[in-house]
C-alpha cells in the first residue's frame, strides 16, 4: 500500500491512519511491531507532528496499536481478536439460520 498525500479530498491525518491501519490489518506489521516515533514519522512523511499524533491517537482509540511511555507506539494484538470475534459472529449467524431451518 502507498501513501498518497497529495490527493485532495480525505485529511492528511485519516490518509496516515489508514495507511498504518492497513498495515496491521493485512498483517505486514506483526504484533509487537514498533511505530516510527512521531517526530521521525512527522519528518519522513513531510507532515506536521500533529497531524501524525492524531492519526496515532486514533490508531489507539480503536485497539490498532498502544502506546508505552518512554518507548514508543506498538501494534497490539487487538486485531487478531477482533477477527477472530468477527469470524465467530458469522459462524454464530450461519449456526442461527441452520436451526431455523430445522
Amino acid at each position: 500500500m502507498e501513501l498518497n498525500l497529495s490527493e485532495p479530498g480525505q485529511s492528511r491525518y485519516l490518509r496516515v491512519y489508514e495507511y498504518y491501519k492497513e498495515l496491521i490489518v493485512s498483517g505486514q506489521m506483526k504484533p509487537g511491531a514498533k511505530l516510527p516515533s512521531i517526530r521521525k514519522c512527522s519528518l519522513q512523511l513531510q507532515l506536521s507532528r500533529t497531524t501524525v499524533e492524531t492519526a496515532y491517537m486514533l490508531l489507539a482509540a480503536d485497539g490498532y496499536i498502544i502506546s508505552r511511555p518512554q518507548s514508543g507506539f506498538y501494534v497490539t494484538d487487538a486485531v487478531l481478536a477482533a477477527a477472530n470475534r468477527e469470524v465467530l459472529g458469522i459462524l454464530l449467524g450461519h449456526f442461527a439460520q441452520s436451526l431455523l431451518l430445522i
